[in-house]
Formats: C-alpha cells, sequence, structure tokens
C-alpha cells in the first residue's frame, strides 16, 4: 500500500501504514504524525472505500503541521479536512477498473 501511494500520490511524511480492527465508526482511518497511516477495517467495506481512505490520509501526511496549529477548528470548514476530501473524490488517481461510478459532494 506505501509503494502505491508513493507512486500515485506523490511523497509524504507516511513511512508506515498500519492496519487495525477497531470498534470506532467514526474513524476509517487517521494520520498520527508520528508518520503512522492507521487504516481501521472493521468500516471498510470495498477497495474503492480503501483507496479513498489511503488517499484521504496520504492527503493529511502530506499537509504541514504549522497548517494545523492556526487554530482552525477540525471538521467539514477546515481547509485541510476540505483538500482531504477533495484528493478522496478525485479519479486521478484511481487504478484503472475501481474508479467510482458516482461519488456524493
Amino acid at each position: 500500500m506505501l509503494q502505491w501511494c508513493q507512486r500515485r500520490l506523490g511523497p509524504s511524511r507516511c513511512r508506515t501504514i498500519r492496519v487495525v480492527d477497531r470498534a470506532r465508526p467514526e474513524y476509517y482511518g487517521w494520520w498520527d504524525w508520528d508518520r503512522t497511516i492507521w487504516i481501521n477495517v472493521r468500516w471498510i467495506k470495498s477497495r474503492t472505500q480503501l483507496y479513498r481512505v489511503l488517499a484521504h490520509e496520504w492527503t493529511h501526511a502530506q499537509q504541514r503541521w504549522r497548517d494545523y496549529k492556526k487554530g482552525i477548528p477540525l471538521g467539514e470548514g477546515n481547509p485541510l479536512e476540505i483538500e482531504a476530501r477533495k484528493r478522496e473524490r478525485s479519479l486521478e488517481f484511481w487504478p484503472a477498473g475501481i474508479a467510482p461510478h458516482k461519488l456524493r459532494k
């Protein structure tokens, strides 16, 4: 997965991708600033969803810590979250044959 992200999404601070099975429905994945992306397979139901989570968290791994420290609340209106959601919905990184037919805005 790490090599796929590097090839398809470009360089980032991520050095490890770990897969866990946790009963936290609000988290499909997360970036922890210790150079690790965590993927929670309990809530991922398809390859498409896996690729979306990877793209989203990889985008956070490409962002700068100082931008998070600016005090903008995390959530739907945060520019860093908007950038990550835009990347996960973009068709630029999808492998052949896996691109979603419809994506919600």
